[in-house]
């Protein structure tokens, strides 16, 4: 990424975009590896793919401490508040008590030590470069929520009180609705992945066509986007007894990708390649929020039949489109590194080259 650093020189060289991209890997991998029970709200079983974004890392994070803090000034206890706060997220899952996903996170807890130990050398380097602000930023989004959410399981004091002293009548989050955290957390997300594609995706084809940033957040919405939009509708149409069900669904649908086609017809005019760069990231971000929300909306609409048709089916879709959420970050991590990436400004000590 690009940074304001001016490169040292004698003992030092610049950051390639391998260093910064591998550097991350098992930070991330660290993180996606660790049991969080319900991530963001969503269930428990799609948490490993969920964790592959730093968005989702970072947005986890913060409801765990804002719930924290809600539960000392509620409890007057920091162990009844650490003790809630772990049966809280690793609670009752499809009706069955999830003491076993909670029993074996304990016991994993030396295994993924091991491993975090493994991945504190590409944290170090990382660190000592310089420049990289944003990836090291996205770092420290993997690491925080890493090392919180051990801190809590590690708690010497969280087994003091029984499963039901902790109190296991505390509402579950949200879980549907467009306004939910689970959706809006992962449009939010899925709003930073879409938006670094079309980045790439500039950059990439600029010696062939010159389209405008908004040009390609139209394009990279309706097919990295609404591809998967219109398998959910399929999915959901193969459940619905009465076609006449899918109307609403199909209307959003079509709302939806007649917003990436606007994007694309917007970003056309003449004005749109004008503007000044920060305008035109600003502008695009904010569009690909719009279109995001939108998908949200249909998301909890056309999802409606599948939630109805059993925990089976439902589960079989949330794995489905949990697989295509790691796959979108993967494709925006590779292709923004690979092409997007500026080393200038940036600098690595050359002690940095013993941690491999």
């Amino acid at each position: 990424m690009t940074s304001s650093t001016i490169p040292a020189s004698g003992t030092k060289s610049v950051v390639s975009w391998e260093s910064a991209f591998w550097g991350l890997v098992p930070l991330a991998l660290n993180s996606m590896t660790q049991p969080t029970g319900d991530v963001c709200g969503a269930p428990a079983h799609i948490d490993f793919v969920l964790r592959s974004s730093p968005i989702i890392c970072s947005v986890d994070l913060l409801f765990v401490l804002v719930r924290f803090v809600w539960y000392i000034i509620k409890e007057k206890s920091l162990t009844r508040a650490i003790s809630k706060l772990i049966w809280f997220r690793f609670r009752a899952v499809d009706g069955e008590e999830s003491e076993g996903s909670f029993r074996n996170m304990q016991k994993n807890s030396a295994f993924r030590w091991i491993v975090f130990l493994f991945a504190i050398p590409q944290f170090v380097k990382l660190y000592a470069f310089q420049g990289l602000m944003w990836t090291k930023l996205i770092a420290s989004m993997y690491l925080g929520s890493f090392l919180i959410m051990e801190l809590l399981v590690m708690w010497p004091y969280t087994w003091v009180i029984q499963p039901s002293a902790a109190n296991n009548t505390e509402k579950r989050v949200r879980g549907f609705g467009s306004t939910s955290l689970p959706f809006s957390s992962i449009a939010l997300a899925v709003v930073f992945a879409l938006w670094f594609i079309a980045a790439a995706f500039q950059r990439m084809f600029g010696g062939m066509v010159k389209f405008s940033l908004l040009q390609w957040i139209g394009i990279v919405t309706l097919f990295f986007g609404a591809g998967a939009l219109l398998a959910g509708f399929l999915a959901s149409a193969t459940l619905k007894r009465n076609p006449h069900d899918m109307a609403g669904p199909f209307v959003v649908l079509v709302i939806v990708v007649g917003l990436s086609a606007a994007f694309y017809f917007i970003g056309s005019l003449s004005g749109m390649h004008q503007l000044p760069l920060v305008w035109s990231n600003v502008i695009s971000a904010i569009l690909t929020a719009v279109w995001a929300a939108g998908a949200a909306k249909y998301a909890n609409i056309a999802t409606d039949t599948i939630r109805k048709a059993g925990q089976l089916t439902q589960r079989r879709v949330e794995r489905v489109l949990g697989w295509y959420f790691f796959g979108l970050h993967l494709v925006a991590a590779g292709l923004y590194y690979g092409f997007c990436y500026d080393s200038e400004g940036t600098s690595r000590p050359s002690w940095t080259e013993r941690l491999g």
